[in-house]
């Protein structure tokens, strides 16, 4: 049985963070000249990690004289996190091939190339080296890193209460910026300015802005299907529609994600939380339909701003294990600058004549629920599950009433006040999920290589 000593993940949380980090797994072996690491390419298996390396390796001659190992799967770049422990490892000819091409498949992606080719040529001379969890206890006393940037429940609970409140300040914000400035405007400004402050916010913690172009890209398009273009499509939908419709429409997203976590990363969801969702769901709907009413461009606007929102807090999942949340959202922020360009125009001329609400409106969006609420979300999204993260999106809703409240005296009707029991009912039933679930890993969605 696996035993964790100690970190705030659960032994399922370690065996997603394994699936989806597709970086080198770093092995510590014994020898007559002292303990030697190397790193790996590796392959989640069921319990097992599974690793290949020549017969001939140094590694696998200190290995057939002791099998002891200590191991480490961690990201260069802060916030540092990840897992580590000791083991035994086992040493097998059996199945190389197949293990090799999922390595490949892995790292190298399906596309030929004159590494694969060379790794595949030399098969006869690899060993298959199987690390198992149970078996040979490669995560018996593993340990999640309790190194800079792990967070504990506290931490979470927190961050969840600020990522909400953050969110839910879009809505009063985008209908007082609306006043001066039009929606594309709106998104040009913003990623302007949100782009200034994230650089000013990565230089001060010291989160690293260079990055792999192919890494850039991939945020960027990321970045702009779930900021600039979401931000863009709700700020249209709003404008059709009432703020209760908007958050309803929008508040599939995380139905959106669950689905696509379970499909993609193969994220393994306890029934109660998809229990949990969807009365937060049914309790979103009864806010929303107290004040009914949107027109067919608004009802398409804000589906489209779902479906965005919803692929973008899974798509951003596998850059979150290997860079700070201030990067990633950097680089999904500063491409709406060039992809909205054309508004800027409208929305320099729009400015010159701008009211003091409006331009507390535009600061709202860019310091309040960019760098605060996607940076914090990119936070959570890098320490806990998918399922553990979105249906926090539900209470939004509830946290825009209160607003309501404080900023325009807005009493609340009964109906609003049931949705919001229902909402919050929704959120207890999630809450109450096990913190530990089945011990059947989940393997990896897109099987990869070693070396």
């Amino acid at each position: 049985m696996t035993t964790i000593s100690s970190g705030p993940w659960d032994e399922q949380e370690i065996r997603d963070f394994l699936s989806a980090a597709v970086i080198p797994v770093r092995v510590a072996s014994n020898g007559s000249s002292g303990p030697l690491v190397q790193s790996l390419w590796f392959v989640p298996d069921g319990t097992t990690l599974r690793c290949c390396t020549q017969q001939s390796s140094v590694l696998a001659r200190r290995l057939s004289k002791d099998d002891r190992i200590g191991f480490e799967v961690a990201a260069d770049a802060p916030p540092y996190r990840g897992v580590r422990g000791t083991g035994v490892a086992s040493l097998s000819t059996h199945d190389v091939e197949p293990t090799l091409r999922r390595l490949i498949k892995r790292y190298q992606g399906d596309d030929r190339t004159d590494l694969s080719d060379w790794l595949m040529s030399r098969i006869d001379s690899e060993d298959d080296r199987a690390l198992d969890t149970h078996i040979v206890g490669l995560l018996a006393t593993h340990d999640h890193m309790t190194a800079k940037g792990s967070l504990h429940s506290t931490q979470i609970v927190v961050i969840f209460v600020l990522t909400t409140a953050a969110f839910a300040a879009s809505f009063p914000a985008i209908r007082a910026a609306e006043t001066s400035f039009n929606p594309a405007s709106i998104v040009w400004l913003r990623a302007l300015f949100a782009s200034i402050a994230l650089g000013l916010l990565a230089l001060g913690f010291r989160a690293r802005l260079r990055i792999p172009w192919p890494d850039v890209l991939r945020a960027a398009i990321f970045g702009q299907l779930g900021i600039s273009a979401f931000q863009w499509l709700l700020n249209s939908g709003v404008a059709e529609s009432s703020i209760g419709t908007a958050s309803t429409i929008v508040n599939t997203a995380p139905l959106i994600s669950m689905v696509l976590a379970a499909v993609i990363l193969r994220e393994r969801i306890p029934l109660l939380r998809w229990v949990g969702v969807i009365v937060c769901f049914i309790g979103v709907y009864i806010l929303g339909s107290s004040e009914a009413s949107t027109t067919t461009k608004g009802a398409v606007y804000l589906i489209a701003a779902a479906v965005s929102l919803g692929v973008y807090s899974v798509a951003i999942k596998t850059l979150l294990i290997r860079y700070h949340p201030l990067t990633v959202t950097f680089h999904g922020t500063w491409p709406g600058i060039l992809l909205f360009s054309w508004a800027a125009p409208a929305a320099l001329d729009e400015a010159t004549n701008a009211t003091v609400n409006s331009w507390v409106g535009l600061a709202t969006l860019v310091l309040v629920v960019t760098c605060i609420g996607y940076v914090l979300l990119a936070r959570l999204l890098q320490e806990l599950p998918i399922s553990r993260v979105v249906f926090y999106y539900y209470l939004v809703p509830p946290v825009a009433i209160v607003y309501a409240i404080v900023l325009f005296g807005e009493i609340p009707s009964a109906r609003e006040i049931l949705g919001v029991a229902v909402v919050i009912g929704g959120v207890v039933i999630a809450l109450s999920t096990p913190a530990t679930t089945s011990t059947d890993a989940a393997p990896s969605g897109t099987d990869p290589p070693s070396r």
